[in-house]
């Protein structure tokens, strides 16, 4: 079941039906929207745009600061937690600088979707000051499930008191490039996992190759495919596959085209996070109604319980050849239908809920579509 769009010390907006001519049509600024690298803003940002305000999306700096927004949208907003370079230190504080005086002269708020509670990278120094006034400066957060709030809490508890939603991340059956195809049969013959997404270190693809290397090439076969944004970490990769012709590595940017028929064509998605909150990788492949195997980490659980144990595979601990080899024996065994129960996941109902919880937030009347 889905959770309540908003639940906040704040006070509660109008439970008044308002006709959605003159509901007021608020000025929506995110980043990224429909520009960004993950297809889920551009997603996010067409639930808001339904509900007939106004979206744009910016990209940050003096200049592209959207000063008539009544509310900005940041959904990673790592400068402010950590030191990247004077340019950007600077960027991110004039940034704050700029809401704190338009919140006081005309009320506009900021939003954070809390997609990660700190940045993953840790090579960067922290950057303690633009974090404590980030957390002044916002209004409200967005939490794509109860783990992620009750996660964010624990570790910064003076978040508690701002006003926020519990949503879900919605599916991606919206940018299917070609009908869903059925899972191939599951014969005689070697299993085979696809991984997707970046290929960052705490996503854990180094590991990943290391254990089904190591299993027999009958058994389990594996594809990776994604970007890396690291030289060093993409040679350690590329060594690590060596001569084994049962796993297959493509560094680079896939297309969207490209990153659906390799799912398709596999019979599950491995995604080996060591360090996770919310995965959109795993929502990509239950949209392609594929099982995925992943740690019992961060949100996973309450995944997990949403689209049915039938689909979605969660192991304790580290990744080992004991677990692959496991998984694959679960994907014979296990009886289940021709997709994963997803309604939890539906775009109409997440836009609804951010509808309500932005006219909440800027003391506007619920319009009748949001009711």
């Amino acid at each position: 079941m889905s959770q309540a769009p908003a639940a906040s010390p704040a006070p509660r907006p109008s439970q008044g039906k308002v006709p959605p001519s003159k509901a007021r049509r608020l000025a929506i600024a995110l980043r990224p929207a429909w520009d960004g690298p993950n297809p889920f803003t551009g997603m996010f940002a067409d639930a808001i745009a339904a509900h007939g305000h106004a979206v744009r999306g910016f990209a940050g700096g003096f200049w592209q600061y959207p000063r008539d927004a009544d509310i900005i949208v940041l959904h990673w907003p790592d400068e402010f937690f950590v030191a990247r370079s004077l340019k950007t230190n600077i960027r991110a504080l004039l940034f704050l600088a700029i809401k704190t005086a338009l919140a006081a002269l005309r009320g506009q708020k900021l939003v954070w979707v809390v997609h990660n509670i700190e940045p993953h990278e840790k090579n960067h120094r922290p950057f303690p000051l633009a974090r404590r006034w980030l957390f002044r400066a916002v209004d409200g957060l967005i939490f794509l499930s109860e783990t992620s709030r009750e996660l964010l809490y624990r570790r910064w508890p003076e978040l508690r008191g701002k006003a926020y939603a519990v949503i879900t991340h919605g599916h991606y059956k919206g940018q299917a490039l070609a009908p869903q195809v059925p899972l191939p049969a599951l014969d005689e013959g070697p299993v085979k996992l696809a991984y997707i997404g970046q290929l960052r270190r705490y996503k854990a693809a180094d590991t990943l190759i290391e254990v089904v290397g190591s299993l027999p090439a009958e058994t389990v076969r594996l594809d990776i495919g994604g970007s890396c944004n690291s030289a060093d970490f993409a040679e350690h990769l590329t060594a690590l596959v060596g001569d084994r012709t049962h796993v297959r590595l493509s560094i680079g940017r896939l297309s969207d085209a490209d990153m659906e028929q390799r799912v398709d064509a596999a019979h599950a998605v491995a995604l080996p996070y060591r360090d996770i909150l919310n995965s959109g990788a795993a929502l990509y492949a239950l949209s392609r109604a594929r099982p995925v195997l992943a740690p019992r980490l961060g949100s996973l659980v309450e995944l997990q319980a949403q689209v049915g144990a039938a689909w979605l595979y969660l192991y304790e601990g580290e990744l080992t050849a004991e677990v692959v080899t496991d998984f694959t024996r679960w994907l014979r065994a296990t009886p289940r239908g021709t997709e994963p129960d997803l309604s939890a996941h539906e775009w109409d109902e997440i836009g609804r809920r951010l509808d309500a919880f932005f006219r909440h937030l800027a003391g506007a009347p619920t319009s009748s579509l949001t009711q």
